[in-house]
């Protein structure tokens, strides 16, 4: 009855974590940071557990000696629906994490999951049905959010000009939360976080990191088509890194929304305190600089955020975001896309 007990705790604690990577999906949060937290602390606990069975003389030694003998089917089982688990882990971090020059990150993510799947060949004689359950349940949720990442965006509905020159990644767009945030919002589903790329890095190895440091800093903004300023607000200063607002009306920064001649309205956010060149009711073309890039409102580093949307006002509860591309292309990008700026 004991082991029963202890078996009924255990899956219930691997269920509320379960959850708990449930939940972040839906608030947008589930990203390869949170997988690559989960990795270390799944290590953190091999080790130690791995440890504690070996000095209490605990293991399995069976399964290691004839994993495919009939007395070892329920360790072969829990073997491979917990090392599924940490495998599907591992490949989702790996594959959705940014291709912006941290190969020793993407390394050493592979290297944990390499050793978490391994000591699931070390298992204990108690075998624990529940939590094996829970977590390969918990493994196919996850291999279908990684299935529904990879899978081709929207059929575009309006098609831009890139609004800057030069080589830039997508860093936030997707249509889950593994590859974007934005899906949580509302109002922001279709929309792009955009950097400058050069030499594959989109910032200067520099200690502290500053805002010059990166790339798409003070880099020029062009209108990605033809329209009319309706929106054009400016006097945010620009933080430095991080920052997080309180009001969401903030968020934006400063920004300008175009209007388009089918109705839509693009907004590019977070530019440069003080560097707008157009105002309300100025007539833009494509190609015509509007601002810089900057790092004001709701930002983690120097960034554009870019999307085409249904009304001139982000927060108006009627606005809804709407699948876009860029010249040359028919969907909506995602994660790690590359956009090729215009030639100027």
């Amino acid at each position: 009855m004991k082991r029963s007990w202890v078996e009924l705790l255990t899956a219930v604690i691997a269920a509320m974590g379960v959850s708990t990577l449930a939940v972040a999906s839906l608030a947008g949060v589930l990203s390869h940071q949170v997988l690559a937290v989960v990795l270390v602390f799944g290590v953190i606990w091999a080790v130690f557990s791995r440890a504690f069975l070996l000095w209490r003389r605990s293991v399995a030694y069976g399964f290691l000696r004839a994993p495919l003998a009939k007395a070892s089917r329920p360790h072969l089982f829990q073997a491979v629906g917990r090392g599924w688990f940490w495998t599907v882990v591992t490949v989702t971090a790996v594959v959705i994490f940014p291709r912006i020059g941290l190969h020793g990150f993407v390394a050493a993510i592979a290297v944990l999951g390499v050793v978490r799947v391994a000591a699931e060949l070390l298992p204990p004689r108690q075998v624990g049905r529940g939590v094996t359950a829970v977590m390969a349940a918990a493994g196919l949720m996850l291999a279908f959010e990684l299935g529904r990442t990879l899978l081709p965006g929207p059929a575009a509905e309006v098609v831009l000009e890139p609004p800057f020159t030069g080589e830039w990644i997508v860093l936030q767009g997707g249509s889950t939360a593994l590859v974007s945030h934005h899906v949580a919002a509302y109002n922001q589903l279709y929309a792009l976080d955009l950097l400058r790329l050069e030499n594959g890095s989109v910032i200067l190895d520099e200690d502290p990191p500053t805002n010059a440091s990166w790339f798409s800093w003070e880099r020029p903004l062009l209108a990605p088509v033809d329209g009319t300023v309706v929106v054009a607000q400016d006097g945010t200063e620009d933080t430095q890194g991080l920052n997080l607002v309180a009001d969401k009306e903030a968020a934006a920064g400063n920004h300008v929304v175009i209007q388009t001649s089918s109705g839509h309205f693009v907004l590019l956010a977070h530019l440069r305190n003080g560097s707008l060149k157009v105002a309300r009711g100025d007539s833009v073309s494509v190609g015509q600089e509007v601002a810089l890039c900057g790092n004001s409102g709701n930002t983690t580093s120097p960034h554009l955020h870019l999307q085409v949307q249904s009304h001139a006002d982000l927060w108006d509860p009627e606005n809804r975001s709407v699948p876009f591309t860029f010249a040359g292309q028919t969907r909506a990008l995602m994660r790690n896309d590359h956009v090729r700026g215009r030639l100027k």
